[in-house]
């Protein structure tokens, strides 16, 4: 409805659950997230490991995967970082998806169980 009352609904998609999740990535420009609070944003892992630019809000689980992260609530902020982007003036934020890959976390995982006995 928001959309509609600000008519800009003709620009927007709301696409709902979705499986085809990588494709949509591939064509896709750059990736956001306005979270207030995250625990393990698998939707930023998802856009880094495609090589998405991203803009994040500054809370739990967005700044431990990306640097420079725009303060919540900061709405020019967020405007001028993914207008920054879609110009191509844009800093690349620094990613730390490696910490995060599968073989990484086992490793970590089995050195925390290791170390409890």
């Amino acid at each position: 409805q928001m959309a509609k009352d600000l008519n800009i609904s003709e620009q927007i998609k709301f696409l709902g659950y979705r499986r085809d999740i990588p494709k949509l990535m591939k064509i896709s420009n750059l990736a956001v997230s306005t979270s207030r609070q995250e625990g393990l944003p698998v939707n930023i892992i998802e856009a880094m490991m495609s090589g998405l630019p991203m803009v994040v809000t500054n809370c739990r689980g967005n700044r431990d995967l990306v640097d420079n992260c725009v303060e919540i609530g900061d709405v020019e902020g967020l405007y001028k970082k993914i207008k920054n982007i879609m110009t191509g003036k844009s800093i690349e934020s620094r990613y730390k998806v490696d910490d995060y890959k599968l073989e990484n976390v086992l490793q970590e995982m089995e050195e925390i169980y290791n170390n409890e006995k």
